[in-house]
């Protein structure tokens, strides 16, 4: 009698995990393009209600953009496109590190952002308070120059 209930409990068991993984491999996770409409939405919410200081909105933005990067390749021109120009980099744009500062609401301190470049793509974002980093290996970011800056018309 013991064994008959012990086989019962084990098919149980067996049965409820084949179907969670069946479930969660097999449905729906999201559809194609929802990651964009998202980072779109948090960004018009980011410029209407914050731009161009830098607070939750920016981490939303800055959260969102790293999720969106796990579904496809995030260019380095889109990185800057929705967060702006970093406060420091490490490496270069294509092959490194941007930091941007931020402040967080109902934080004192200063925290700062991470943005890992390989390749000219977005690999990974990360977040800490600004006290525990250590910048020595970061440069203040200066700007790119534009493109044909040469043939820009002079201001006199």
């Amino acid at each position: 009698m013991a064994f008959k209930i012990y086989a019962g409990f084990c098919t149980l068991i067996v049965t409820v995990f084949f179907a969670l993984f069946v479930w969660s491999n097999f449905t729906v996770q999201s559809l194609p393009g929802s990651e964009e409409m998202t980072l779109r939405s948090v960004y018009g919410r980011y410029k209407a209600d914050e731009y161009p200081k830098r607070g939750d909105a920016f981490l939303q933005v800055a959260t969102t953009l790293g999720l969106r990067s796990k579904a496809v390749p995030v260019l380095r021109a889109e990185v800057l496109k929705y967060l702006g120009q970093p406060d420091y980099l490490q490496g270069t744009l294509d092959a490194g590190e941007l930091l941007y500062s931020y402040y967080p609401s109902g934080e004192t301190d200063q925290w700062e952002a991470y943005v890992s470049m390989r390749q000219g793509k977005l690999m990974e974002v990360g977040f800490n308070s600004a006290g525990v980093n250590d910048r020595s290996g970061y440069q203040p970011y200066r700007g790119e120059a534009t493109p044909n800056q040469h043939l820009q018309p002079t201001r006199r």
